[in-house]
């Protein structure tokens, strides 16, 4: 995006659920809540070069709720780590949003490609393996979409707890239920 090379949100999503599925024990079906990006995860061409310069870390402290707070850093230099991304693991839960209370008020239907038009129109350009949005709906505050993962990428969805082109396709749905001010 503008000339640097950056870790999509999707994948720094991907690095915290992996945290997740560490600290919440498997049973209670670990979740992620309250994901936050702080700044983007910007590969420098040295980190790109194999020459080992790129340092992350993921940390879980436990919370007095039975929950987890996850963060991802970046070692910067000289012994300085700068926060990248925040989330809290917790244990799923069972209660949902119903399609019928989220619909109330009018509906609007987007065509996906207008969406990845506005997109390159702000300097993000989607491949076609990124672009997976379809049968887009949006009203007041939220929106709905078809995501399917494309075909060549099925085969390594299963090292994945959710393929991070999907992750990313749910952040691309985000942009569309934001209110537009």
């Amino acid at each position: 995006i503008f000339g640097h090379l950056l870790v999509p949100a999707a994948a720094v999503i991907e690095l915290l659920a992996a945290a997740a599925r560490e600290v919440v024990p498997a049973a209670l079906q670990p979740m992620l809540q309250d994901f936050a990006m702080h700044r983007p995860l910007v590969l420098d061409e040295a980190d790109t070069a194999g020459s080992g310069a790129a340092r992350w870390q993921v940390t879980a402290e436990p919370r007095a709720d039975a929950a987890w707070d996850l963060s991802l850093h970046r070692y910067e230099a000289a012994g300085r780590w700068t926060l990248v991304a925040s989330a809290r693991a917790a244990e799923m839960q069972t209660e949902a949003a119903t399609s019928a209370s989220m619909v109330e008020g009018a509906v609007e239907a987007i065509d996906a490609e207008s969406i990845y038009r506005r997109f390159l129109a702000l300097g993000v350009e989607f491949g076609p393996g990124f672009k997976c949005l379809s049968a887009i709906e949006r009203g007041e505050s939220w929106a709905r979409a078809r995501v399917e993962l494309p075909v060549h990428l099925e085969q390594s969805a299963s090292g994945h707890a959710l393929h991070p082109v999907l992750l990313d396709a749910a952040l691309q749905l985000c942009s569309v239920a934001a209110p537009s001010t």
